[in-house]
């Protein structure tokens, strides 16, 4: 899969597979998603169990007091880094790059992740997290 991000025909190669095997499994499938509504409303109306969402979605259901747990599959897990665009025509890029050097410290990640609800980006920002956050990184 990594040589598929540089590579197009290995990209559709793998998702012809990967596409093929859903079909196939397209029983087991519950709902699809699109929004933290709708991962939500998956397990919270729509009788899921088990299931590939944000963390986001997860520690609101947990902080709510839903049984609800969050792991990483065996294989690993995915990671999903907001991402911030400039415009071609900033006049303010030195300044845009300082931000970014400093949103990407473990204090500024850490912060990020209280409030965004997700887990922090930066090595050792765990240390900067809520206790529950600390636990919700452990268990997943």
């Amino acid at each position: 899969m990594r040589e598929a991000f540089g590579n197009q025909d290995k990209m559709v190669a793998n998702y012809d597979i990967i596409i093929e095997k859903a079909v196939k499994k397209r029983k087991n499938v519950g709902q699809f998603w699109s929004d933290e509504n709708t991962a939500q409303g998956a397990f919270r109306t729509n009788g899921c169990v088990v299931g590939q969402n944000w963390d986001t979605s997860a520690a609101a259901m947990i902080k709510e007091g839903l049984p609800i747990a969050y792991v990483a599959a065996k294989e690993g897990a995915f990671a999903w880094l907001q991402n911030f665009v400039m415009p071609a025509k900033a006049k303010n890029v030195e300044q845009a790059y300082a931000w970014l050097k400093w949103f990407y410290t473990p204090e500024a990640t850490a912060q990020w992740a209280e409030i965004y609800g997700a887990n922090p980006v930066g090595v050792g920002s765990d240390d900067h997290v809520s206790e529950f956050n600390k636990k919700f990184l452990a268990m997943a």
